[in-house]
């Protein structure tokens, strides 16, 4: 392997990264286009119990997730960290490390999860073409805690 290729694996790896962190800095800001960037045309999200869920198409996703986020009180995903198991090519495998926080209506809930993630460049840049979150842990227990700013005014 040259050095251009070296190059070019690692800004593949920094990008999927990278994207990790954008997709949980858009759905804790609730900027649903960022969100939807984020996806494929044809992508498909997943979730594990207690939340099950499937959707298919990148605008069907938006349409389910933004609308069950936009009324909590607050909601916080933060990516661990992302490790990439396989680039080839165009396509990518990876997994993120994540926790969520909400609380809305006197509903509270934190999870740990990971989502395994199905990968493909499209115009250039990485975007899912399939997401899966498996849950590890949810504590549906009342979260004591003030949220500081309102959801929505987060910049």
């Amino acid at each position: 392997m040259d050095s251009q290729e070296e190059i070019a694996i690692w800004a593949d790896k920094l990008a999927i990264q990278e994207l990790g962190v954008r997709y949980c800095d858009a759905t804790t800001r609730g900027d649903w286009d960022a969100f939807e960037a984020a996806w494929a045309d044809d992508a498909v999200w997943e979730e594990s119990a207690p939340l099950e869920a499937t959707i298919v198409g990148r605008r069907e996703i938006r349409d389910r997730i933004a609308p069950s986020l936009d009324g909590v009180e607050f909601f916080v995903q933060i990516c661990h960290g992302v490790t990439i198991d396989e680039i080839a090519g165009d396509r990518a495998r990876a997994r993120a490390t994540v926790q969520g926080m909400a609380r809305s209506r006197g509903h509270s809930c934190v999870n740990y999860g990971i989502y395994y993630d199905e990968l493909v460049k499209c115009d250039g840049l990485w975007r899912y073409a399939r997401r899966r979150l498996q849950n590890i842990y949810v504590d549906t227990s009342p979260l004591a805690g003030a949220a500081a700013i309102a959801r929505g005014a987060i910049p």
